[in-house]
């Protein structure tokens, strides 16, 4: 099944006190739902890692940008979604399976 969730980037990764993990790594993408109020709007949880974040570009043409990396239990729709920057893995991705993409493809 596939959800769509709108959500925003977060580039401060502002995350409330009681969140611990790192923030400052150079391969996340921290987000949050576009409706922090809306506690029935879908969201990215704890459980969903390994799916993935997407962007339409001008031509139409879906890009991953991230996967999903850590989502918090009970899935409250205040909370950071941490998501690995696939263009950080770029280079070993293509050194161990020989599939080779630039970010300008």
């Amino acid at each position: 099944m596939i959800h769509e969730i709108p959500m925003i980037i977060d580039p401060t990764c502002d995350r409330p006190w009681s969140d611990k993990l790192p923030f400052e790594a150079p391969d996340y993408i921290c987000a949050t739902s576009l409706n922090t109020a809306d506690f029935f709007s879908p969201r990215t949880c704890h459980g969903d890692s390994g799916s993935g974040m997407e962007q339409i570009d001008e031509r139409g043409r879906s890009m991953l940008l991230a996967m999903t990396s850590f989502g918090t239990k009970g899935c409250p729709a205040n909370e950071l979604a941490r998501f690995t920057r696939v263009s950080h893995y770029l280079r070993p991705i293509c050194a161990y399976t020989g599939i080779c993409y630039s970010q300008e493809e």
